[in-house]
């Protein structure tokens, strides 16, 4: 290494905090698609040469995109791209800001501005530990709109517990209207959770307050019918939107995602998540993200709502075209002990020989979901499940297929993470799965790993050398050491239609890495061609931006690729 390890850490924390903060967070764009560039490969081993332009995408300004959203996630049906699902959430507004920049989701629910008698939050018990509540509100709304989630730890004069609610704020006719004749509707349903004392009576509570909420958190002593807010808590307003047209025209589907069958309790953000058509099938379809999760509730950091409030990881599935949605269990591998901590990419393979799709989630996983408080407890896996009879299979975590890591010259140290992970689009041949991953080089003393590529088989269950291929492909620019971050998009990979994992002369793909380069000091985003364990030269739009997604269309010699930009 050329720097001193101290400086390393400088460089890649500055990188991290300026130039792809909003990565990090539940954030990341304020667009469908990011700015686009696209390239003809001229030659497979004239990358440097590659042609580059600038493709122009939507904005808020144009109003093609809601005011105040961020698109997290974004996925095109493989067969005639009509269909688009994309993930996002509220995160401000454009009428809500300081500074000139949004703030985080703020705003307030009023019934009392209209005078209403029917404000009410009705306990049903169903356990002596669990109620149903339902919320039925009229009054005048400040800034929020659509489905929400709500989750409040709360006390109330014979108890405490968490109060979950998943629902929906309605413009009415007038709106904006803050006088008495203010018709906006704030609908919801769910659960109450006692954690102490008793339930509340059954029956309906006036609710006479305004429900206000400030930067995704509610004020601690606000009063929502028997409840008093007092601690730890979340408002969020996560989104899914679809579009079968190919983008012209989109319907808000996130009541059908919170609805799916089984699902433990509401999600709470698709930040931390994906989403993924079966490329053979536009009725068949994955989205991920953090759930409120009852099993986890007073557990370690994930539960109930997980780091800040990214929440339990979750997987619902679709057969039909997003009408109806199934949860597809707890992420948890119960023969290896452990679950999965973080979602860093969501995938889902064409159908098999055995007639099924297989749901590829890559990311973090954690050996005791229990006791962890501590972030190096979290490695880098790809969980697996076969969804033959729809959904009632079991996770596998698949980094424990003999030889993954081979190559990763880190003695004890596995994989820092997976940040992405691509099926072979031959996989009912090959049964192929790439994943692009981070090593732990600097693991607990600095920031940034070494990004790698690892190729297994998920029939024979191997990975690397053990299943034909070469050992873990290290990344490095012309020779050059790259440190990059255990992080959403920090790596993409892309597979051209030609791919072929079984064999060698055509294994040929193509990597973005965004990364501090140790020699050059530079901090950017790269990309390159990897040709079985060959690496091309960098190349890339210039000025080295920070890149987010990759995509290629056609063979890996004539076809045309685009690249996002943040």
């Amino acid at each position: 290494m050329h720097m001193e390890s101290k400086e390393i850490s400088q460089r890649m924390i500055k990188m991290k905090n300026k130039k792809i903060a909003k990565i990090l967070g539940v954030a990341i764009s304020a667009g469908l698609v990011f700015a686009l560039i696209s390239a003809v490969f001229v030659s497979p081993v004239a990358a440097d040469e590659t042609e580059w332009s600038t493709i122009n995408t939507p904005s808020w300004e144009d109003h093609f995109i809601e005011p105040g959203s961020d698109i997290h996630h974004y996925d095109i049906d493989g067969e005639d791209g009509e269909r688009i699902v994309a993930l996002g959430g509220i995160n401000g507004s454009d009428d809500c800001e300081i500074d000139g920049s949004p703030q985080g989701l703020t705003g307030s629910f009023d019934p009392t501005t209209n005078g209403s008698t029917t404000d009410v939050l009705t306990v049903t018990e169903v356990s002596t530990d669990v109620a149903d509540i339902s919320l039925s509100l009229d009054g005048s709304i400040c800034f929020l709109g659509g489905d929400f989630t709500l989750a409040s730890y709360v006390v109330w004069g014979a108890g405490d517990g968490w109060l979950v609610l998943s629902g929906e704020i309605s413009r009415g006719s007038n709106f904006p209207d803050f006088s008495p004749s203010a018709n906006d509707t704030m609908t919801a349903t769910g659960k109450l959770y006692r954690t102490g004392g008793t339930l509340p009576t059954d029956g309906d509570y006036s609710v006479s307050a305004p429900i206000c909420v400030q930067d995704f958190n509610m004020p601690i002593t606000q009063v929502i019918g028997p409840f008093v807010v007092d601690g730890d808590n979340v408002f969020t307003e996560p989104r899914v939107w679809m579009s079968d047209d190919g983008g012209v025209t989109w319907d808000d589907i996130t009541g059908d995602v919170q609805d799916a069958s089984n699902l433990p309790g509401p999600f709470l953000q698709f930040g931390y998540g994906g989403v993924a058509f079966a490329p053979d099938d536009p009725d068949w379809l994955v989205v991920s993200g953090g759930i409120f999760h009852p099993d986890f509730i007073g557990i370690g950091d994930y539960g109930p709502l997980g780091i800040g409030f990214l929440g339990v990881p979750a997987t619902v599935a679709s057969k039909d075209g997003a009408d109806n949605f199934s949860y597809a269990g707890d992420m948890e591998d119960t023969s290896n002990g452990t679950w999965m901590a973080h979602i860093y990419d969501v995938e889902v393979s064409i159908e098999t020989d055995d007639d099924i799709h297989i749901i590829a989630v890559a990311g973090m996983n954690t050996p005791d979901m229990v006791s962890f408080t501590d972030g190096n407890l979290e490695v880098g896996s790809v969980f697996r499940l076969d969804a033959g009879t729809w959904l009632t299979g079991t996770w596998e975590d698949t980094t424990t297929y003999s030889g993954w890591d081979n190559g990763v010259p880190l003695a004890n140290q596995p994989t820092w993470a997976v940040v992405d992970g691509e099926f072979s689009p031959n996989f009912d041949v090959d049964v192929t799965y790439v994943a692009a991953t981070i090593d732990a080089l600097n693991r607990g003393v600095t920031c940034g790993g070494i990004p790698y590529l690892q190729m297994g088989l998920f029939e024979s269950g191997t990975w690397n050398d053990e299943a034909g291929f070469p050992e873990a492909v290290a990344i490095d620019s012309d020779g050059e050491l790259l440190l990059t971050e255990p992080a959403m998009f920090m790596m993409g990979i892309a597979l051209p239609e030609d791919y072929d994992g079984t064999s060698p002369s055509d294994r040929s793909l193509f990597i973005y890495v965004d990364a501090f380069n140790d020699v050059s000091g530079v901090t950017g985003g790269w990309v390159f061609r990897v040709d079985n364990d060959a690496i091309s030269p960098t190349c890339g739009p210039s000025g080295d931006p920070i890149l987010a997604s990759i995509d290629v269309h056609g063979d890996a010699d004539t076809g045309k690729m685009m690249i996002g930009t943040m």
